[in-house]
């Protein structure tokens, strides 16, 4: 059996003004965030409320209108993400050192070798005397400056010469051939005291050890 709403509530007519109150209060009333205006809400009316508690979305929305609120370009301030361009690390592999130089010795080791065979029979000729002076002054060849050094000590093959035997000696000493020595303390006393002080001065020249005297 149908009875109706209506009939039901004509007995109790208290209860159908709150019910008929409660439909129409929320018809008649304007939204909360809408003028008065015949084209609805604008962003105007959103000005005294909290942007910061609105969703997103709802905020997008109001900001993009044509008329933004007041406080839309503070909002859109606060969502600016700020990007920081990081540069990428480049990891570069430490350089390989540089490849030592090889100088070009004025006299080749395969000559070198067919002279001491030859000087190990007889005195040094003359080109024999020049190959040596060369592999000694030019490449620095602490043998053949005790070949020379022993050649001006003894006369052997050239004029004696105290003062070249000492100098070429002591250049092999400063070099690291140590087992010269004794044969600079015998050719220092053969030297006078003028040439002993010129080639003491010689052998305190930068990048030469001392020799002791």
């Amino acid at each position: 059996m149908g009875i109706s709403i209506a009939r039901l509530l004509q007995g109790y007519p208290r209860l159908w003004c709150a019910v008929a109150t409660m439909i129409a209060i929320p018809l008649l009333m304007p939204s909360p965030h809408a003028s008065a205006g015949e084209n609805g809400p604008t962003p105007y009316d959103w000005d005294s409320f909290d942007w910061t508690e609105l969703t997103s979305a709802r905020a997008t929305y109001i900001c993009l209108a044509d008329e933004p609120a007041s406080w839309c370009f503070e909002w859109w301030e606060s969502r600016t993400i700020k990007v920081v361009k990081r540069v990428p690390e480049v990891v570069t592999e430490d350089p390989a050192p540089p490849l030592p130089v090889v100088k070009q010795k004025a006299v080749p080791d395969n000559r070198w070798n067919a002279l001491l065979k030859r000087i190990a029979s007889g005195p040094p000729s003359p080109p024999d005397l020049r190959m040596l002076t060369l592999r000694a002054d030019e490449d620095e060849d602490p043998a053949a400056m005790e070949v020379l050094g022993y050649a001006y000590a003894q006369g052997w093959g050239v004029d004696q010469d105290y003062t070249r035997a000492y100098e070429y000696y002591g250049r092999a000493f400063s070099l690291g051939s140590s087992d010269v020595k004794s044969n600079l303390d015998q050719l220092r006393k053969h030297l006078e005291p003028v040439q002993q002080e010129r080639l003491k001065g010689m052998f305190k020249a930068p990048r030469r050890r001392r020799v002791s005297f």
